[in-house]
């Protein structure tokens, strides 16, 4: 006996494409084309059964029906009201165990507490603007990419972290169980998987000085724990990404800085050069004096606008010369060779070069004198070549 079961109305209050309507009209044809006999075929029975199904799915737009229906061989071609195509729809990400086979290109639905961070996760300082465009972000559209994990060693019951520690800590915040991942090959070494943490995090978003300081600190303080020696300057500038192995030295007198110190000069977006500086003071005059050079440095990074309020509010702005006269030396090296006479740090931050050729018309020193007075320009520093003799000691 024939299937009378009505057939749902295709294409009812449903945008559907030409080839769309097709076919559903195939679909449609196909069931009206049925006969007393072919009803005793079980597979021509079973594809009449199938025809309806989908078109049943199609006409109620149920995301959970149009979510059944992929693999199916006309998912592709079939739309869905609520959700676009049956393709488009996200099928649920399997949920990661210990110990099931992975490989990568894997894409699961991992516990937040099966997670770990990874051990060169080079990012340390956040932006709070930042966090609570992402947090926001989250809370309202949840995770629009998967994070990225380090295939699993043998044993491992945990998944590492390459790139999402931020957003786990925010799902966290949010109240949220798992995150979505998707499975990478770690590097070949720690050095190599260093180097694809800091450029995939970096891509997201930059990876600071800051960051760089504190990490290349932390890691040589490991080495000095166990007992190794650290590798040479320009293995460590490949693995925290500076321009050469003579930056090494410089960053570590960053990072060695409090963590108050260098929370003020991350918040300032303080450059390098202004860092050392205060890096300088602290070594030699402590915390007090390293936080006065501090203020005084973001103060003047401050906005044309915020600086009018100051004056309005009553604070006088002292005049170049009044400030000039209330620097203070910090430090003074004497230079005796090709060029020959003093180099002054002052308490503002500006580096004094008192310099000249040690022989009349010596155009080595000039242009040694010159180099030099480029070099700290393109480090960042604030340099003053004064017109005046050297003082003398």
């Amino acid at each position: 006996m024939a299937d009378k079961t009505p057939t749902p109305a295709a294409g009812a209050g449903i945008k559907r494409s030409s080839l769309q309507e097709r076919l559903m009209a195939q679909i449609g044809q196909n069931q009206q084309g049925a006969s007393s006999g072919q009803d005793a075929d079980k597979f021509d029975a079973a594809r009449r059964l199938e025809a309806r199904t989908v078109q049943e799915a199609i006409t109620a737009g149920g995301a959970q029906d149009a979510a059944l229906l992929q693999g199916h061989p006309i998912a592709a071609l079939v739309g869905s009201a609520s959700s676009g195509t049956a393709a488009d729809a996200a099928p649920a990400l399997p949920r990661f165990t210990p110990g099931m086979p992975l490989q990568v290109g894997m894409r699961l639905e991992v516990m937040l507490d099966d997670l770990q961070d990874s051990p060169v996760q080079p990012r340390v300082f956040l932006n709070a603007e930042r966090l609570q465009e992402m947090k926001a972000s989250l809370a309202e559209n949840g995770q629009l990419q998967h994070a990225q994990v380090l295939m699993p060693r043998p044993g491992e019951t945990k998944l590492t972290l390459r790139e999402g520690h931020t957003r786990r800590r925010l799902l966290r915040e949010l109240g949220k169980q798992a995150m979505s991942v998707e499975v990478v090959a770690p590097g070949k070494s720690e050095e190599d998987e260093a180097v694809l943490a800091r450029e995939v995090n970096h891509r997201r978003s930059e990876i600071t000085i800051y960051d760089i300081a504190v990490r290349l600190c932390q890691f040589l303080d490991r080495h000095r724990a166990e007992g190794r020696e650290p590798p040479p300057g320009e293995v460590l500038a490949r693995r925290f990404g500076l321009s050469s192995g003579s930056r090494v030295s410089e960053y570590m007198a960053i990072g060695r800085l409090p963590e108050s110190l260098l929370q003020l000069l991350f918040d300032g977006n303080v450059g390098r050069g202004s860092a050392y500086q205060v890096a300088l003071v602290f070594k030699r005059q402590g915390l007090k004096e390293a936080l006065k050079l501090v203020n005084r440095i973001t103060r003047v990074r401050r906005a044309p606008e915020t600086l009018e309020e100051d004056r309005e509010g009553g604070a006088a702005p002292a005049s170049a010369e009044a400030a000039g006269r209330r620097q203070k030396t910090l430090a003074l090296a004497m230079v005796d060779g090709p060029l020959k006479g003093g180099v002054k740090l002052m308490t503002s931050g500006e580096l004094v070069l008192r310099l000249k050729p040690n022989k009349a018309g010596d155009g080595a020193g000039a242009a040694l004198h010159a180099k030099l007075l480029q070099v700290l320009r393109d480090a960042g520093m604030e340099v003053t070549a004064a017109a005046t003799e050297p003082a003398s000691h």
